[in-house]
């Protein structure tokens, strides 16, 4: 069994607590360091309490790498570049990396999500956006490739995906009669799914793969929503 290693990078202003939540889904074990990122020269008490009750928290666990990243929130330019190089450098060592939004402060939220958005697909796959929900019921959570992979789809190929989530194996012919589209346009549609990994192939039918399923699910609400 693989046991992945992370890389937290999390936002703070001055509520510690999404950061706590994801270090405990995570596996303390399994973190090999965190990045606070804060807002440079303008921590307060508030922060500096969270700061303290992280390393606290961490440093329990075993997790004593706890760096400070400083940002500047009014420079949106600069604090993308930043971060997104950030993610790009920690990628190398093949980590998974997983970016917790919250902690207070909108502006920086947005700018390490732009962030994340800025990477390459093959950097994208490494890394997890989580949000817990202002309510303490839960949270979100959701690969940056498969965002990644949404916006390079066209409509119809969204279509199709989320058609496919509720099938087994179909042919053009019967994707071509319930979406109402030519049959070498649903021939297509399936052979480029296929190639891009979306689906899985048995003789002349198509399958949605797993892949394939964690892109539908969003592809079918924005169908919805078109």
């Amino acid at each position: 069994m693989v046991i992945w290693v992370y890389y937290l990078i999390a936002v703070l202003g001055f509520d510690e607590r999404h950061v706590i939540k994801s270090l405990l889904r995570l596996g303390f074990k399994n973190v090999n360091k965190i990045y606070l990122v804060i807002p440079s020269g303008r921590k307060t008490k508030q922060t500096d309490e969270a700061i303290s009750r992280i390393r606290e928290v961490s440093g329990l666990a075993g997790v004593t790498q706890v760096e400070l990243f400083e940002v500047d929130p009014m420079d949106f330019g600069s604090t993308v570049s930043k971060l997104r190089r950030l993610l790009m450098d920690l990628s190398v060592g093949g980590e998974a990396i997983t970016v917790s939004l919250g902690g207070g402060l909108r502006a920086m939220v947005i700018e390490v999500l732009i962030a994340s958005l800025l990477v390459p697909p093959e950097v994208g796959g490494k890394i997890n956006l989580v949000c817990d929900l202002e309510t303490g019921e839960g949270f979100i959570e959701f690969s940056v490739l498969n965002i990644l992979s949404i916006s390079r789809l066209s409509y119809d190929e969204l279509k199709v995906l989320s058609y496919l989530i509720e099938k087994d194996f179909v042919g053009p012919t019967i994707v071509s009669k319930d979406l109402d589209i030519p049959k070498t346009t649903a021939w297509k549609l399936l052979r480029k799914l296929y190639d891009k990994g979306y689906l899985i192939r048995r003789g002349r039918e198509y399958k949605i793969s797993d892949s394939g399923v964690k892109v539908g699910v969003i592809a079918k609400e924005l169908v919805k929503g078109l």
